[in-house]
């Protein structure tokens, strides 16, 4: 939860002060990466803890499934913004952003 809190902590800062981007590049990726890193722990956790997940086989595999996509979408925006695909960086950051939001809520309503 520590991880993922942090990870939700930047993404409004990420997303919201576009001026970070352009005028201090460097704290966009050490954000960035801070973010990445903060969503792999959570991510991997989030995989084993589907496995203890209360409410039966769909529940458990819900996490699963939602602990894969935060993921996914997390490596994807990273591997755009890597091959210099900024508007599809945006768009999977975007993505993972709101996987983020739903794998916090979902662990909080379940808790």
């Amino acid at each position: 939860m520590i991880t993922a809190s942090i990870a939700i902590l930047i993404g409004p800062i990420q997303f919201l002060l576009n001026k970070t981007r352009s005028r201090r590049l460097s704290i966009h990726r050490s954000l960035g990466k801070l973010y990445v890193i903060a969503i792999a722990i959570s991510g991997v956790a989030g995989v084993y803890l589907s496995l203890y997940a209360f409410g039966g086989f769909l529940s458990k595999l819900g996490f699963f499934a939602l602990s894969i996509s935060w993921l996914v979408t997390t490596y994807l925006a990273y591997y755009y913004i890597r091959q210099k695909n900024i508007p599809l960086h945006r768009e999977w950051m975007y993505r993972s952003y709101a996987v983020t939001i739903a794998a916090v809520t979902f662990r909080t309503w379940s808790a």
